[in-house]
């Protein structure tokens, strides 16, 4: 897994208290019980460990995988112009 995405499941359990054994690439954010408030926070824990900055544009249906191919398209040198955080948005929307 991408660095982004053992980011976003160590901001899971140290910031909300998500249990490791509960953190799959194909879990939603929903199925986690992590509301759209918890979201924005999370976007903004990303935001102080990576150095992301962007449209944060996590729902509760995105999967986690989901999530760190979009933080990882913000962190590419393209970024969002790379189309890569377009299609992660497209396909968790």
């Amino acid at each position: 897994m991408s660095d982004s995405y053992t980011a976003i499941c160590e901001a899971l359990t140290e910031t909300f208290g998500v249990e490791p054994a509960d953190l799959r690439p194909d879990v939603s954010f929903e199925q986690l019980e992590v509301d759209s408030l918890a979201l924005l926070e999370l976007a903004i824990v990303m935001s102080e460990r990576l150095g992301v900055t962007g449209e944060a544009d996590l729902r509760p249906a995105t999967t986690l995988g989901e999530a760190a191919e979009f933080v990882d398209a913000l962190r590419s040198p393209s970024g969002i112009a790379g189309g890569a955080a377009q299609e992660a948005r497209t396909t968790a929307g």
